[in-house]
């Protein structure tokens, strides 16, 4: 058991945990009737969060393990994917096609079923955790008319019982997640530990990321003056979430970087700020993810977005939150490596990428607020000027510290006197 703790990243721990803290609130809103849609949403977030912890982490420990154990992390990473997947198409054809959103319900659990017999085959080293996870995730794939019957039994009894839906959901995702942590502990049971350069091919992937989150904003700033010019199309709604897409790709190509630098054994590198930059990058592409479906509908004029733009606020800062964990862990890297170059750009570059990004913020909220819409629209430009300025610094301080690991520190220059 030892040794699986020591193999597996610590930033599942952080995922689950935070997760498990995210569907307490949730049932505590639900019960004060606080807008429990809004915060349904935050609760969709963070399980999607945690699942796709748990995919980057399956994916990275398959390297770890061989044989069937790699077979079974494989499967079950590929599955719950898919799993997640089915999730937005439910949202996205509810409304318009009853069998088919029921046909994606069934494919749905399916997926996640067959995701936990992978798990369960790569834990069978460590008989107790394979049993006692099995026994926990079993509770969420459970089939589709178990929960459907589950649903009618509480309406029959009125709303006073009928608020304890979304805790009883709540609860399940809580406890489906501990399971699928102790999956993982049994899957990686002696296995060896990962390699250095990974921080190295990490950053890389973070700076990438970062770099696809700069393309969109260039397309996004075109759409937003297209806007306010009145020069909307018929295919205004499939650019909307395509970008949306590209999005998610963007975090989820960033979290997964930070994370991977993470698992690197590389003692100058703060594991622990890396660990929860990507977690938090992964909890923003899980609210983007999380809100496809529903922004479809909304588009669609099949329902309100009154309660979807809850998190619009908070997700922005979280990536903030994200960048600046990361700088300032390239910064403190630089710092125990001896690489003045490095650690003088990590800085200054995370100065520059939170004065850079409040400006945009109070360019947009504050002074773009006005009655002219051409000065609403100037506004709404230079600020995302000044967000698409911080990106690219911020890409290209990861691409900084994936070449100081690649080559080592620099040598300064001697000043002739």
């Amino acid at each position: 058991m030892s040794e699986a703790r020591r193999v597996l990243p610590g930033y599942v721990w952080i995922a689950i945990l935070a997760c498990v803290g995210v569907n307490l609130a949730t049932m505590f809103a639900a019960v004060a009737d606080l807008r429990w849609l809004g915060f349904a949403l935050l609760y969709d977030a963070a399980h999607i969060t945690a699942l796709g912890t748990v995919v980057v982490a399956a994916l990275r420990l398959r390297t770890s393990v061989s044989g069937i154990a790699a077979n079974g992390l494989t499967a079950a990473a590929w599955c719950l994917v898919g799993a997640l997947g089915m999730r937005v198409i439910e949202l996205a054809a509810a409304s318009r096609h009853a069998d088919l959103f029921e046909t994606f319900v069934y494919l749905r659990w399916l997926l996640r079923l067959v995701a936990m017999v992978g798990l369960v085959v790569a834990a069978k080293r460590a008989p107790r955790l394979a049993i006692g996870g099995a026994a926990l995730v079993l509770l969420h794939v459970l089939p589709p008319p178990v929960w459907t019957a589950i649903y009618r039994t509480l309406q029959q009894h009125g709303t006073g019982v009928y608020v304890m839906n979304p805790i009883i959901q709540a609860v399940v995702a809580s406890v489906t997640e501990i399971g699928l942590l102790l999956l993982l502990l049994g899957a990686v049971a002696g296995s060896r530990t990962l390699e250095p350069r990974l921080a190295r091919e990490g950053l890389l992937l973070a700076s990438r990321g970062v770099w696809f989150r700069v393309i969109a904003s260039l397309v996004a700033m075109a759409m937003t003056w297209m806007s306010f010019a009145g020069a909307r199309t018929e295919t205004w709604t499939y650019l909307v979430m395509a970008l949306a897409i590209v999005e998610v790709v963007a975090f989820a190509m960033f979290g997964i970087g930070c994370l991977q630098a993470s698992d690197a054994d590389l003692d100058t590198l703060p594991r622990g700020l890396t660990a929860v930059a990507g977690v938090t990058a992964l909890w923003c592409g899980a609210v983007t993810y999380a809100k496809l479906g529903w922004m479809w509908r909304v588009m669609a004029g099949e329902s309100s977005s009154e309660w979807l733009d809850m998190l619009t606020i908070v997700q922005p800062i979280a990536m903030i939150v994200s960048s600046l964990l990361l700088v300032a862990a390239i910064a403190g890297y630089a710092q125990a490596r001896g690489d003045a170059d490095l650690a003088n750009k990590a800085r200054s570059g995370g100065v520059a990428f939170a004065v850079l990004v409040l400006f945009a913020v109070l360019l947009t909220t504050v002074f773009g607020v006005t009655r002219s819409a051409s000065t609403t629209a100037m506004f709404a430009v230079v600020g995302a000027l000044c967000g698409l300025a911080a990106q690219v610094i911020l890409a290209r301080t990861c691409a900084a510290a994936s070449e100081s690991i690649e080559t080592g520190p620099t040598i300064p220059r001697a000043r002739v006197l």
